[in-house]
């Protein structure tokens, strides 16, 4: 069914979620957490979706091979 917007608006990706859930961040997601994806030195590319208005602290700190 459709999700509904209203009760995912306010909805953090974190490093515990991206931990259990991987690099790919949820369409539902507004904002991404503090040193969310830190060190993550295998991380060459990430999609931020157009829901997320905002990026937490060092949220890309030492990710080195990330280009795009």
């Amino acid at each position: 069914g459709a999700v509904d917007s209203e009760l995912y608006k306010d909805v953090q990706y974190t490093r515990g979620d991206r931990n259990r859930h991987g690099d790919k961040i949820p369409e539902v997601v507004s904002a991404v957490g503090d040193r969310c994806f830190a060190t993550c030195t295998s991380l060459t590319s990430i999609s931020i979706p157009p829901t997320v208005s905002s990026i937490g602290n060092q949220c890309f700190f030492g990710c080195a091979s990330l280009t795009s």
